[in-house]
């Protein structure tokens, strides 16, 4: 698991705006919860404003991970829309 940092996220946008994508969703597996950083989400938009940045989580169906990903959501809902199963968290 590597944590979110901008040095790891930032490429990604820079190839988003290199091929004219204008919305990216940086998201995880809830086992990797522990690497997400919404502060970095956060700073990304501030220093990306032409691209929009999403954040979001899958929550797994595993009986050893899936209530601690359900508790860190609900923790985090305020973050979050339901999209297709998935939560996508949209900017403010």
């Amino acid at each position: 698991m590597r944590p979110y940092t901008i040095d790891l996220l930032q490429p990604w946008i820079e190839q988003c705006r290199a091929k004219g994508i204008r919305s990216i969703a940086f998201t995880d597996h809830d086992r990797y919860i522990a690497g997400v950083d919404f502060a970095v989400i956060d700073r990304l938009r501030e220093q990306n404003p032409d691209v929009q940045i999403l954040a979001g989580i899958e929550l797994d169906n595993d009986p050893l991970t899936s209530t601690s990903g359900v508790r860190w959501v609900e923790r985090n809902w305020a973050r979050f829309c339901t999209r297709f199963g998935s939560l996508l968290q949209w900017g403010e």
